[in-house]
């Protein structure tokens, strides 16, 4: 009995080393792949490195290009400031008429088809926070017209400075129908100054007849003509809501220039006119005006 358990013991013994290798032996392979597989994902790590630093490269390129660009930028802004300054927009209208007309004396007068194009181009422009330059040109022109017409009585059709831009004549011309500067705010008040060819077309109420909701002139009680001149301007708020805003001007222009003239009986005058314009209260769609004005030499 003593015996066999000793074989047992040495078979035991013998047997032991071999477990022990074999399970040392599957350590080093599952080591040895852990190993490969580190190494696998280091070289993917440095693949990735590698493109990341490309792409840093050319991100570097970018910046500098974009560096670049922002400088070009700095140095174009002050003009492209005053470019900012400089507001344009216009409208164009064509039409078709026809006239058939019989006279006190008779006769017949028709104009069986007459085509016109109006355009106008309007600008504003802002010098200064408080100094503003506003213009406009237009032009009206009859269809295939390049010379002015005259009815068969033959007095030619009038065509004088105020209405140059509101008559369809026989030229493509573009003419000044507004140019004038404002200065706003004088002394911090509400008080403007404003010289120059006035915007005294298209005032309340002929915003209606022409299908417009905003205002777009002095109201034109007695005054619907262009003309050069000037006017100061003060407005404040009654302080009732139900009043609104308030503001009255002060307007002079001239009319007519003579030129030289001799001193001779019968000589033409300048004409010139002045008078006062009174926005008496203005709240929404509730306007009350006032309008007074001389003309002088007529």
């Amino acid at each position: 009995m003593v015996k066999k358990f000793s074989v047992l013991a040495m078979a035991g013994m013998l047997a032991w080393p071999t477990f022990s290798m074999a399970a040392d032996g599957t350590n080093v392979n599952e080591l040895a792949r852990k190993i490969d597989a580190m190494s696998k994902q280091l070289d993917e790590m440095r693949t990735a490195l590698a493109a990341e630093t490309e792409k840093n490269k050319a991100l570097s390129k970018n910046v500098e290009t974009l560096e670049e660009n922002v400088g070009s930028l700095d140095e174009r802004s002050e003009s492209w400031d005053l470019a900012s300054r400089f507001n344009l927009d216009g409208d164009f209208r064509t039409r078709f008429d026809f006239y058939n007309a019989d006279t006190i004396f008779g006769r017949d007068v028709d104009n069986d088809t007459i085509w016109t194009n109006r355009f106008r181009l309007n600008m504003r422009v802002k010098a200064t926070e408080n100094v503003e330059f506003k213009g406009r040109l237009a032009m009206f022109k009859t269809w295939g017209n390049q010379s002015a017409f005259a009815n068969e009585g033959n007095p030619m059709f009038p065509l004088f400075d105020g209405n140059v831009t509101r008559t369809p004549v026989g030229s493509s011309a573009l003419y000044v129908d507004r140019a004038y500067v404002n200065w706003n705010n004088i002394g911090g008040l509400p008080m403007w100054f404003s010289i120059g060819r006035r915007p005294t077309t298209d005032g309340p109420p002929g915003q209606v007849r022409m299908g417009v909701d905003e205002r777009l002139a002095t109201p034109m009680a007695f005054m619907d003509w262009p003309f050069d001149g000037l006017s100061v301007g003060y407005s404040w708020n009654w302080g009732v809501e139900p009043m609104g805003d308030s503001r009255v001007r002060f307007c002079y222009g001239r009319g007519f220039e003579a030129g030289l003239q001799n001193d001779d009986v019968g000589a033409l005058n300048d004409m010139d006119f002045a008078g006062f314009s009174w926005d008496i209260m203005k709240k929404g769609d509730r306007f009350a005006y006032i309008q007074s004005f001389m003309a002088f030499d007529l």
